[in-house]
């Protein structure tokens, strides 16, 4: 108590003390350690920014596949297939075939957080593909979507490619499918140049840069209905150049062999 006393007796008789601030050095010194730890933490929350962005993502494609596996019950078994070809089944009819089963009222499942321009859909609508089949527009589309529904889901498997025989339109059967867990429905075309197409063999350059979530690889769906982040040199299309890896996409035919 008397030690008390005497510090209050003291502040009284020395209001220097009470009244002391931080010196010029001693705030200087204060804000270089918060910049310091700034700087330390600000890539780790980034890089868990970026992460849960990448599980959005794959978490959507997930969501895709539980639409397809309801469509497929629904339709004997038949992957969707609006009757129009490429590329307007794509772009525009395939969030339509799948509105029973998805919320098509905004981007949500749609759209991958990563994406930074206006989607893929959206974006190769807006591209003039004269004499490649086109035949929709940004009018069209009554949802933008990040992901693309690959050709040979919905397509002729005897074309050499989409522009071959754009009119060409198949119904194929999930049992057509040899191997279903490597066997690639659906990508992520997310692109991080805003105004630029991502895919993953664009116009032969492969891999195109461009992709939101990695130099790397890409988030896919496959067709037993599982989604994961798979590395470029993973990939093993049936055209373009040549992969030899354990995940098979693209046109070539359901029931290709050529998976590892």
């Amino acid at each position: 108590m008397l030690t008390a006393i005497a510090a209050a007796k003291n502040l009284e008789l020395n209001p220097d003390v009470r009244n002391r601030a931080f010196t010029l050095i001693e705030l200087l010194v204060v804000i270089a350690i918060i910049a310091i730890l700034a700087a330390m933490l600000l890539p780790t929350l980034a890089r868990a920014r970026k992460q849960a962005k990448d599980i959005n993502c794959i978490s959507n494609l997930k969501q895709f596949g539980i639409a397809q596996h309801l469509y497929l019950s629904d339709y004997a078994d038949t992957f969707p297939n609006s009757g129009n070809a490429w590329w307007v089944t794509p772009l525009r009819d395939y969030s339509k075939l799948l509105s029973s089963y998805l919320n098509t009222n905004g981007p949500g499942v749609f759209r991958c957080p990563e994406d930074t321009g206006l989607c893929f859909n959206y974006q190769a609508a807006a591209v003039d593909w004269a004499g490649m089949g086109m035949s929709t527009t940004t009018n069209d589309l009554g949802t933008i979507c990040s992901y693309y529904y690959y050709y040979a889901f919905y397509g002729n498997q005897e074309a050499a490619s989409p522009s071959v025989a754009p009119d060409a339109v198949t119904q194929h059967k999930a049992s057509e499918v040899t191997h279903p867990s490597q066997r690639i429905i659906q990508t992520c075309y997310a692109s991080k140049v805003p105004g630029e197409i991502f895919t993953v063999d664009n116009l032969g350059l492969f891999p195109d840069p461009n992709g939101a979530h990695s130099a790397d690889g890409v988030n896919v769906l496959c067709v037993d209905g599982h989604s994961q982040f798979v590395k470029y040199e993973s990939l093993n299309p049936s055209s373009g150049p040549p992969q030899y890896g354990d995940y098979n996409y693209d046109w070539s035919p359901l029931s290709d062999s050529n998976i590892h």
